[in-house]
């Protein structure tokens, strides 16, 4: 069997754990696709697989299903990598005369966090899925702001600031 194949087994695997600092050892049995899975997601964090797993599993102790705690914390992981939970910014390949270089995609707690002090200009919520806000961001320099709200519940929204605004155009 070649590295992918082992890495994608559906056949079990064992591991030894230690839990509760070293005073408790353990065995998990995982297929390969998902102990693949928890690897590449501790390296991410840049921690062993043990201590990722003993994150997980202190945290939910509970339950007494260490399995079933590590592959719901797998797939809950690799959703949010993969749907884009994180705000990011979007460069856009050449300069738009409205958008500017680049926008961010938002979640909520971000865009909550952006609009505190902000000043609204305009909200339109006359669309089914979404919502239009324009106005400043306040600061030292305000910032001319154009927002997509997203109202897809969990969803990220589109916030493009003018980061130059020089009184008329970003270009």
């Amino acid at each position: 069997m070649d590295l992918y194949q082992q890495k994608t087994s559906r056949e079990p695997r064992l591991r030894a754990l230690s839990l509760s600092g070293g005073t408790r050892q353990t065995s998990l049995r995982l297929d390969g696709i998902t102990w693949s899975a928890i690897d590449l997601l501790a390296a991410r964090q840049g921690i062993r697989w043990q201590d990722w797993a003993t994150r997980i599993i202190d945290a939910n102790s509970q339950t007494g299903n260490m399995a079933g705690e590590l592959r719901q914390a797998v797939i809950e992981e690799l959703l949010d990598a993969t749907i884009g939970h994180e705000s990011s910014v979007v460069t856009l390949p050449e300069h738009h005369a409205i958008l500017g270089a680049s926008y961010h995609r938002v979640h909520d707690q971000v865009l909550d966090t952006a609009l505190i002090g902000a000043s609204v200009l305009h909200r339109d919520d006359s669309f089914v899925s979404f919502s239009v806000i324009v106005g400043g961001l306040d600061g030292d320099a305000p910032k001319p702001f154009l927002c997509i709200q997203n109202r897809l519940q969990g969803e990220p929204h589109l916030l493009a600031v003018v980061e130059n605004f020089g009184g008329g155009s970003d270009a």
